[in-house]
């Protein structure tokens, strides 16, 4: 089975993909704080699957789709073989894996079940503990020789024993904390320049020993960054929480992802240890008491081995990040959003 995800905005005006069995699995709508040249500011990831059988057919096929301007791409995944298709150019890497990870990893949006790119092991998103990189996001593994992007889901634990991890947060860093930049790729024998979107926490309020904080220039948001790797987004709800005296909590609402395995028996009644236990991997999870965790089971498609379910918690922000958020947040201004319409070209 390979996995993948497309932005339809990316498809040259005309296009038509047709007679490709692709499975859409999940479609969002995402708003980019910065955008390269012909990119527009909300995007719409389309995350599918399709047989492995047929990997070089929607390879060919999105190839002829994509437009050719605005450094679009599009790229999906098998169990040992990734596609990166550009407009008229395929690049396929064969046989090549990530090398952080001690066995086989698989795709986070695949057929299989999330795995973390460092241990391998099932990854349930769980607030504070446990994230994801999209690939759109062009994060590039710049520990490993060959620089591969990373995409899929990771423990933080994992993510803060791992030996890369200066490496990775250096990475994100550039990411998280700019409003894009160009990158470059070899693909079909090429060099190809992309646009590796940033996340526009440009204005630095905080720096410690152990973390960075960082606020959005265009929206009421903030970015708590371990220089260990680890990071954690507060919006104006947990500022608002914060300057009140009370917990932060992260509620990222409804989560859908596909379990390794057959669960429990009776998964809809499961705390979530009971979940976490298992599935083996609640040693992933350090401290996540301490986050006093509402978990919520939603659904439970047996077929597919689909869980739904949601899980609001407190993050495990540094005391050194909470300690100056507490005198920060009561005094906090908010962004003025009617001037930044006024001033978005964009708009």
């Amino acid at each position: 089975m390979l996995a993948g995800v497309l932005i339809a905005e990316s498809l040259r005006v005309g296009a038509q993909l047709t007679g490709v069995p692709l499975q859409i699995i999940e479609l969002a709508r995402v708003e980019m704080t910065s955008t390269g040249v012909d990119q527009p500011r909300y995007w719409t990831p389309l995350y599918f699957t399709a047989a492995e059988s047929e990997a070089s057919r929607p390879a060919a096929e999105l190839a002829t789709c994509l437009a050719p301007t605005g450094g679009w791409y599009t790229d999906f995944h098998t169990a040992t073989d990734t596609f990166v298709v550009f407009a008229d150019k395929v690049s396929a890497t064969h046989g090549v894996r990530p090398k952080t990870a001690p066995r086989k990893r698989k795709a986070v949006m695949s057929n299989e079940h999330a795995s973390c790119v460092f241990c391998g092991e099932f990854v349930l998103h769980v607030p504070g503990w446990a994230s994801s990189v999209p690939s759109y996001r062009l994060m590039r593994a710049t520990w490993q020789e060959e620089h591969a992007f990373v995409v899929g889901s990771l423990h933080f634990s994992c993510l803060r024993a791992s030996p890369a991890r200066s490496e990775f947060a250096a990475e994100f860093a550039q990411i998280a904390t700019g409003h894009g930049r160009e990158i470059t790729y070899q693909a079909a024998g090429e060099i190809q320049t992309l646009i590796q979107p940033g996340l526009g926490y440009v204005e630095q309020i905080f720096r410690g020993d152990e973390c960075a904080i960082h606020r959005s220039d265009t929206r009421d948001s903030w970015l708590v960054r371990e220089y260990a790797g680890p990071w954690y987004v507060l919006d104006r709800p947990q500022l608002e929480d914060i300057a009140q005296g009370k917990r932060p909590r992260l509620d990222p609402g409804v989560e859908r992802i596909v379990l390794p395995r057959e669960p429990m028996a009776n998964l809809a009644d499961a705390t979530l240890p009971e979940l976490l236990d298992s599935l083996g991997v609640t040693d992933r999870y350090p401290g996540l008491a301490a986050g006093e965790p509402e978990y919520e089971f939603w659904k439970y498609f047996a077929p597919k081995r689909v869980l739904e379910y949601a899980v609001i918690a407190t993050p495990p922000l540094p005391a050194e990040a909470a300690a100056f958020l507490r005198d920060y947040a009561p005094g906090y201004r908010p962004i003025d959003f009617d001037a930044l319409e006024r001033d978005d070209p964009r708009s």
